[in-house]
C-alpha cells in the first residue's frame, strides 16, 4: 500500500508501506517533522533569550566623553558589527523578527534613556518585509550620572540580546562593558570617538517632534499582511456608524428581492462596492502622483461633494416616506439612475462606498498607509481587498438565503419600517449640512501645528493630538462617548496633558503630512506624546478606559 504524507514547507513523502521500507519511512518522517518544526524552535529560543550561536554579530560598548562629571548626561553607543549577509532588527521589525534589546547594569544612581534608533533598511524576504540593519550600526543611549560621584572611575555594563538572520535566524546575547574616568568636568572626546559619534548621530531618525519614527511611514506591515488587514477592515467597515443608513437599504433589499434572484443581486452589489473602491483608489493615486496631499475620505473635503450627498440623502429619505418612488425592488441610487432592479443592486454598492468613506475601521489605518506608499498595482490590490471585505457579508448572505428565513414576508409592516428608517437618512442629511456649514466658514487660524507640539514637549508638557474631521462619524462618536467625558477630561488635567485638535474637515497639508508620519492616510488618529519618549498611537475606536490606561502606562 502506498502512503503519501504532505508537509507545508518541505513537500511530500511517498512510500510503499511494506515491512522492507517501514524503518526507512519512519526515519524520513522524523527528519521531515524536525525540518518543519525548526522555525518554531528558533522562534522559541529567540523569545526565551537562549544563546544558540550568535557568532555572526560582534558587539562593543563605547562612551563618547573621555571623562564623565557628576550630573552631566553623556552618550554611549552599542555598536553591532554584522557578518556579510546577516542582519539584526529595528524596534519595529516588520512581518517577522525581534528588536535588539539592552539590559543595563549601571553603578548606583546612574540612569539610562531609551535607544535612539538609526534609520533602518528595508529587508525583503518574500513574502515577508522586515526592517533592520546590516554591516555596522550604532544604537545610541543617553546615560545620566547622579549629582555626586565619589569614585575615580565608573564601569558601565549591559547585556545585549538580538536575533541575527540570514537564511535562518539565530538568537544572540553578549555582555559588554566600558570604563570611564570621573572628573570635575566632562572630558572632551578623542578625535576617533568624536568622528564615530558624529557619524552615529547622522544616521539617526529625526522627526519634527524629536522622536525616531521617520522610517515607519506606511511600512509597519508587509504586502500580504496589508491585504489581510484591508480585507478585515472592509468587513468591519460594515459596523461603523457611517454605514448605518446603507445597512437599512440592504435590509429592505433582502426583503423585497425574490429568493431566486437574490444571489445575482448579491454579486451585483459586491461588484458595485469593488468598482467604487477601485475607482476611488485610482483617483486618489492619480492626484497624489500630481503632488496633492490627500488621504482616505478626500472627496468629503469638497463642499460640492458634501452638498451633493446631503441632497441625495434628503431624496432617499423622502422616498422611504413614500413621497415619491425611485425604485420598486431596492431603494438606492440605482433607482434614481434607471429604476431597474439589477442597476439598483449595483448602485446601492456604489452608495455604500460613498457613505463609508468618512469612516476608518480597525485594521484599515495601517493597510491604507502601506497602500499609498506602494506602486499603483499593489495599492489597487489592497483597495480591492478592502472593497471585497466590505461586500463579503452581503454576498455571502445572498448565497445562503435560508439565513434570512426568520424575517417575515413582505407586507404592510414594511411600509412602517421604511418610514422609521427614513429618520436615518434625514439625520445623515442634517449632519452633512452641518459639515457643509463648517467647510464654508471663513478660514481661521488652525489650532494644529507641529511647531506647537514641539514647543510644548520642549517645556516638559505631555500632549494629546486628536486628528479629526467633522465628516468623520467615528471621530464624532469617539468625541461624545470618550474624549468629552468628565472622566477623560479629569485624566488629562491631572497629568498636565495639553489637548490639541487637528481638524482635517478641510484640506490641510500640515495635517496630511503629520498623518503620513504615522503611516496613516485618514482620520481618526489619536497620538499621545510624552517628553523624551516615543509617541503612542491609540486605537481607532476609543473608550474612556483605553485613554486613561494609555496615560497611566506612559506616565510611569
Amino acid at each position: 500500500m502506498k502512503r503519501t504524507i504532505s508537509f507545508p514547507w518541505r513537500g511530500k513523502i511517498s512510500v510503499n508501506m511494506n515491512k522492507e521500507n517501514a524503518v526507512c519511512f519512519q526515519r524520513e518522517f522524523i527528519n521531515k517533522l524536525i525540518s518543519c518544526l525548526r522555525p518554531l524552535l528558533v522562534l522559541f529560543l529567540a523569545v526565551v533569550g537562549l544563546r544558540a550561536g550568535g557568532a555572526h554579530v560582534r558587539v562593543e560598548l563605547l562612551a563618547e566623553p573621555s571623562a564623565v562629571a557628576a550630573g552631566v548626561p553623556f552618550f554611549v553607543a552599542v555598536k553591532l558589527s554584522h557578518d556579510p549577509g546577516w542582519h539584526t532588527y529595528y524596534k519595529e521589525p516588520g512581518d517577522s523578527g525581534l528588536p535588539t534589546k539592552i539590559q543595563w547594569r549601571l553603578p548606583e544612581g546612574f540612569t539610562a534613556g531609551e535607544i535612539l534608533w538609526p534609520v533602518p533598511q528595508r529587508i525583503e524576504m518574500p513574502p515577508l518585509v522586515n526592517f533592520g540593519y546590516e554591516g555596522e550600526v550604532s544604537l545610541l543611549v543617553l546615560i545620566t550620572p547622579p549629582e555626586k560621584l565619589g569614585a575615580r572611575n565608573v564601569d558601565l555594563a549591559a547585556m545585549v540580546s538580538w536575533l541575527e538572520c540570514k537564511e535562518e535566524c539565530v538568537p544572540g546575547k553578549a555582555e559588554v562593558s566600558v570604563g570611564v574616568p570621573v572628573s570635575d568636568r566632562p572630558g572632551a572626546p578623542s578625535d576617533e570617538m568624536k568622528a564615530f559619534f558624529e557619524l552615529a548621530r547622522a544616521g539617526l531618525e529625526v522627526t519634527a517632534h524629536g522622536q525616531d519614527a521617520r522610517a515607519t511611514k506606511g511600512r509597519k506591515i508587509g504586502g500580504l499582511l496589508a491585504v489581510l488587514f484591508a480585507f478585515l477592515g472592509g468587513v468591519l467597515l460594515n459596523l461603523m456608524p457611517c454605514v448605518l443608513p446603507v445597512l437599512s437599504i440592504k435590509v429592505i433589499g433582502f426583503l423585497e428581492t425574490p429568493r431566486e434572484t437574490l444571489r445575482r443581486h448579491g454579486i451585483l452589489y459586491g461588484a458595485g462596492v469593488l468598482v467604487s473602491f477601485l475607482a476611488l483608489a485610482g483617483l486618489l493615486i492619480f492626484l497624489r502622483a500630481g503632488g496633492e496631499k490627500l488621504g482616505w475620505g478626500f472627496q468629503l473635503q469638497s463642499p460640492i461633494f458634501v452638498g451633493f450627498m446631503a441632497g441625495l440623502f434628503f431624496l432617499l429619505g423622502l422616498n422611504l416616506l413614500g413621497v415619491f418612488e425611485i425604485g420598486t425592488s431596492l431603494i438606492g441610487l440605482g433607482g434614481l439612475l434607471g429604476g431597474k432592479s439589477a442597476a439598483n443592486a449595483f448602485f446601492s454598492g456604489v452608495l455604500a462606498v460613498l457613505v463609508a468613506t468618512p469612516c476608518t475601521a480597525p485594521f484599515m489605518g495601517s493597510a491604507l498607509g502601506f497602500a499609498l506608499t506602494q506602486p499603483a498595482g499593489v495599492s489597487l490590490a489592497i483597495f480591492g481587498a478592502m472593497g471585497f471585505g466590505m461586500a463579503f457579508p452581503y454576498v455571502l448572505l445572498s448565497f445562503f438565503p435560508g439565513a434570512v428565513r426568520w424575517i417575515p414576508k413582505p407586507g404592510g409592516w414594511m411600509v412602517r419600517l421604511k418610514k422609521g428608517l427614513s429618520i436615518l437618512f434625514f439625520g445623515t442629511c442634517l449632519w452633512l449640512l452641518w459639515v457643509l456649514a463648517i467647510q464654508l466658514k471663513p478660514a481661521g487660524v488652525t489650532s494644529y501645528s507641529q511647531a506647537k507640539v514641539e514647543s510644548l514637549l520642549a517645556e516638559g508638557r505631555p500632549v494629546f493630538v486628536d486628528f479629526t474631521a467633522a465628516w468623520c462619524i467615528t471621530c464624532q462618536v469617539n468625541e461624545r462617548t470618550t474624549l468629552s467625558t468628565d472622566k477623560v477630561k479629569q485624566a488629562f488635567a491631572d497629568n498636565g496633558i495639553t489637548v490639541i485638535i487637528a481638524d482635517w474637515t478641510n484640506r490641510d497639508p500640515a495635517i496630511s503630512q503629520a498623518l503620513e508620519q504615522f503611516g496613516r492616510n485618514g482620520v481618526p488618529l489619536y497620538v499621545l506624546y510624552y517628553p523624551g519618549r516615543d509617541p503612542v498611537v491609540l486605537p481607532t475606536l476609543l473608550t474612556p478606559d483605553i485613554v486613561i490606561e494609555a496615560i497611566k502606562r506612559r506616565s510611569l
